[in-house]
């Protein structure tokens, strides 16, 4: 992710990443210490290993995030469909927050090109 998003864009996503942390940590434990010692070599890796960022559509690369865990992916243990419910509820706010910004980013651009032209369409020809 540091290396298709921008900062800000990664500072928006904290909850929803340290919760996505939280669950594969829990996952990890639950299948023994191999997992674990590669979830933590892993999670080194990806924010301490060299990058090379890539311009691209990060607006499309949010817009294909889920908002929830998926169903799939659940347990029926009632402690962890409460647990779950309540990350699914984070996940859906963060989602929705990221994409109230990005919105906001898309009307700020059309506006800017609203001015430009109008300022070309009415400015002096020499």
């Amino acid at each position: 992710m540091r290396k298709y998003l921008s900062t800000n864009c990664l500072l928006m996503l904290v909850p929803s990443l340290l919760i996505t942390e939280l669950l594969t940590f829990g996952f990890a434990s639950r299948q023994g210490a191999e997992y674990l010692y590669n979830k933590l070599l892993a999670m080194l890796h990806g924010l301490t290993g060299e990058i090379t960022p890539v311009k691209g559509n990060s607006h499309l690369l949010i817009s294909s995030l889920y908002d929830k865990i998926p169903d799939d992916q659940l347990t029926r243990y009632r402690l962890d469909v409460l647990f779950i419910g309540l990350c699914n509820t984070i996940y859906i706010w963060n989602y929705a927050l990221l994409k109230a910004m990005r919105m906001s980013y898309q009307k700020r651009i059309e506006s800017r090109l609203l001015q430009i032209s109008d300022r070309l369409l009415h400015s002096p020809v020499d």
